[in-house]
């Protein structure tokens, strides 16, 4: 029986091997002779045999030649690590992220709305003692005209409603020693603005009125004692804490006729002696109030039923009373209210 042989050089024409008609790798001159035909007498077993003989045989040469080239005539070529896309994360693994930050920031929101508070509270226990400006409202009449009272209870929740954190801000009523309203505005107290300007204007109302105070025993008391002349509370005011920050204003809501219409035309027939009646009332004390870094209002009330000598005579007595200003934001201004008409025998 015929074998099959098989060319494993490239020297294709040894002798050693025979003709073939096609041998791998040999070139040009390899014989160009047709295989020899195989027998029909053999088995189809030994066909498969040979065949599977000469598969692994062709593979292994091609592949030893081949990695002989590579390695002569190319560049060596480093394997690429292979990266893969990094997992996304989940649903919950955001959730759980968005949670914490928000407690993070609710718990930094929290803190500074502490440190915020109490630094505001400390704030205005310091400003009571020392406050930045001083805001004070002298009110010297008994109403009985309803548009005076309202223009008037008007004006102070204006002046109100321009305080800052470090003021001081006062009511006193001629008819006591002691403020009938007083507040030092703090962070906490400017939160409460609106319940802080509603209580000064009930006790303004009650100042200018002559029925007794709402839910205040302590002036139901004292509510019909007798005024005292405004010159006398103001002078004596301007020597007390209540006129001694940086930057003070003083408001006096008045007619000025010390409370008395007829008595006061005794008292000023000529500005020159209602000077010297002052001073003689003050003998022993301050005999003309100084007012260091204030600025008075006079909030003045005309009256048409007193005679113009009177009027004269009140006006320069006043001027030399409440001009005796000097340093930061010194001066006087008149700002007139609707008329009152009183009695002589009030």
């Amino acid at each position: 029986m015929a074998t099959l042989q098989v060319c494993i050089s490239s020297q294709c024409r040894s002798r050693l091997y025979a003709r073939v008609a096609y041998c791998p790798f040999c070139g040009a001159g390899q014989s160009k002779v047709k295989p020899p035909a195989v027998p029909s007498d053999v088995p189809p077993a030994d066909i498969a045999s040979l065949s599977v003989t000469k598969a692994p045989l062709e593979a292994s040469t091609q592949s030893t030649l081949l990695d002989e080239t590579i390695s002569l005539h190319s560049p060596r070529i480093l394997p690429v690590p292979l990266q893969l896309p990094l997992p996304l994360p989940s649903a919950h693994v955001k959730s759980s992220k968005k949670k914490i930050i928000w407690y993070i920031s609710a718990f930094f929101l929290a803190f500074a709305s502490i440190v915020i508070f109490y630094s505001l509270n400390n704030t205005a226990k310091v400003s009571c003692s020392t406050p930045l400006r001083n805001i004070l409202i002298v009110v010297d009449f008994s109403g009985r005209s309803t548009l005076i009272n309202d223009e008037v209870i008007t004006r102070v929740e204006a002046l109100f409603e321009d305080v800052r954190i470090g003021d001081r801000f006062a009511i006193f009523d001629t008819r006591h020693n002691t403020p009938i309203f007083e507040k030092c505005i703090s962070g906490i107290n400017l939160i409460k603005h609106s319940e802080i300007r509603i209580e000064a204007a009930n006790a303004v109302l009650n100042a200018v009125s002559n029925d007794e105070p709402e839910n205040s025993a302590s002036l139901a008391a004292s509510v019909q004692l007798p005024r005292q002349k405004i010159s006398q509370t103001i002078t004596d005011l301007s020597l007390t804490k209540y006129l001694r920050a940086g930057q003070n204003s003083l408001h006096l809501v008045s007619d000025l006729l010390e409370g008395n219409p007829a008595s006061f035309e005794t008292l000023c027939s000529s500005p020159d002696l209602a000077v010297k009646n002052f001073r003689k009332a003050r003998r022993g004390g301050l005999e003309q109030p100084e007012f260091l870094n204030t600025h008075v209002y006079l909030h003045l009330i005309p009256r048409q039923d007193i005679a113009g000598q009177t009027l004269n005579c009140r006006d320069k007595y006043w001027r030399w009373l409440l001009a005796n200003t000097s340093g930061t934001n010194a001066g006087l201004s008149i700002k007139y209210l609707p008329s009152l008409t009183r009695n002589h025998h009030e």
